[in-house]
């Protein structure tokens, strides 16, 4: 059976290793929450349930924070330590 459901039910360790990450550079950048959530084109409540985890989130929405954030996505997944974007 074919799942159309966009959304993909993360393993809690990565869900919290994202959530750490993304926290983590926003802040070193300066961003509030609602920067972020701006920048993203999304809304600021989305964006901070998902820095607080009460909020899933899809592999394109935390590819879109990354390209917002200028942050390797392997970075926000916690496979690197290298957070700029290769060109």
């Amino acid at each position: 059976m074919h799942n159309n459901n966009k959304f993909y039910e993360f393993d809690a360790d990565i869900r919290k290793t994202v959530i750490k990450n993304l926290r983590k550079i926003r802040k070193e950048k300066g961003y509030t929450q609602e920067d972020v959530a701006l920048m993203s084109e999304i809304s600021y409540g989305f964006y901070k349930g998902i820095e607080t985890g009460k909020k899933g989130f899809s592999v394109e929405t935390i590819y879109k924070l990354s390209i917002v954030l200028e942050v390797n996505l392997d970075f926000l997944f916690g496979k690197t330590n290298k957070k700029e974007i290769s060109a």
